[in-house]
């Protein structure tokens, strides 16, 4: 597809922004099954989707700005490899928070994982997810959820204002993002705090491997430090970012090959796991190479070493 024939206006900022890439939702859920062996059929319909980047803010954006069908998620959500057992936002947050009485809203709050830990130090939570299932096992831990979109945030008690609200991984799932954070911005009380996390666009494995899940219908932008700024100012507020510790060169390039080539973890002793990782790299030397050319050029860029994701704090004052 020509970068011509697509323009549209970006949903951050407004500005133009042009197409450049074609997404067959054929290949989107074929990539899918791919990553993910335990996921059953039937397979969900999935749009034929396209991606734009704005001329301005950079950010990355689909077309349409369409997001996953409850079919669809309650389909991948399936899968045991679908939700993390760990951030690293996670701690980092809680270390900000856990001094003072605060009441914390966790916007997309899945299985309830971040809660838990929210529990254990003593912070009140409250999650809303729009997966029900998700929602109901929530509940079945003992937890606070309601299943709710965020435009109906007024219904919840608390005087639906909270200290703390948080998006661990969510505002790249939606359709409206700019509208979503201003509706959730009115929840914060004052000198309270937005937090933000997401994948940092590019990721160090963003050129050598084709994610299906870094496209929609699953993520429907990818963000920059420029856009995340952009939607900080549209708030009238000021971001602070934490970006994940990076990690080291090898160790990018085996995840890079391990992703691209749909290899299976490797298990074993410590001496065992090395010997199967050269094995690897070796038999596939220029794949290899070019990876490893990738990420040396990653390390010489503007950004720098940086690693796969931001917490992006928002104070109200």
């Amino acid at each position: 597809m020509s970068r011509q024939k697509i323009m549209s206006q970006c949903p951050v900022c407004k500005s133009n922004s042009l197409g450049f890439e074609v997404i067959p939702g054929s290949k989107v859920l074929d990539s899918i099954i791919n990553l993910f062996d335990d996921l059953r059929l039937p397979r969900p319909k999935v749009l034929d989707y396209s991606l734009l980047k704005c001329s301005e803010c950079e950010l990355i954006f689909s077309n349409p700005m369409k997001a996953g069908s409850d079919e669809f998620y309650s389909w991948i959500c399936n899968s045991h490899y679908y939700y993390p057992p760990e951030r690293w936002e996670w701690g980092a947050l809680i270390e900000l928070i856990k001094e003072k009485n605060k009441v914390v809203l966790d916007v997309g709050c899945g299985s309830g994982i971040f809660l838990e830990k929210l529990t254990k130090h003593g912070i009140s939570g409250v999650g809303i997810d729009s997966n029900l299932g998700s929602v109901l096992e929530c509940r079945s831990k003992g937890l606070t959820a309601e299943c709710l979109p965020i435009n109906l945030l007024g219904t919840l008690g608390n005087g639906s204002k909270f200290d703390v609200i948080t998006l661990f991984h969510v505002l790249e799932h939606l359709e409206d993002p700019r509208e979503s954070i201003a509706s959730l911005w009115a929840h914060v009380k004052s000198g309270g705090l937005l937090a933000i996390s997401i994948p940092l666009s590019p990721m160090f494995f963003e050129e050598d491997w084709w994610d299906p899940l870094n496209r929609p219908p699953h993520h429907l932008t990818r963000w920059n430090l420029k856009a995340l700024n952009a939607l900080a100012t549209f708030l009238g507020a000021k971001a602070e970012f934490v970006i994940e510790p990076c990690n080291g060169l090898i160790q990018r390039v085996a995840s890079t090959m391990q992703l691209k080539h749909s290899m299976p973890h490797i298990t074993g002793s410590a001496f065992n796991r090395k010997l199967r990782l050269i094995f690897r790299l070796i038999v596939r030397p220029i794949s290899t190479v070019k990876t490893l050319l990738h990420q040396l050029q990653r390390d010489n860029s503007p950004q720098g070493v940086v690693g796969n994701s931001v917490l992006v704090l928002l104070k109200k004052l």
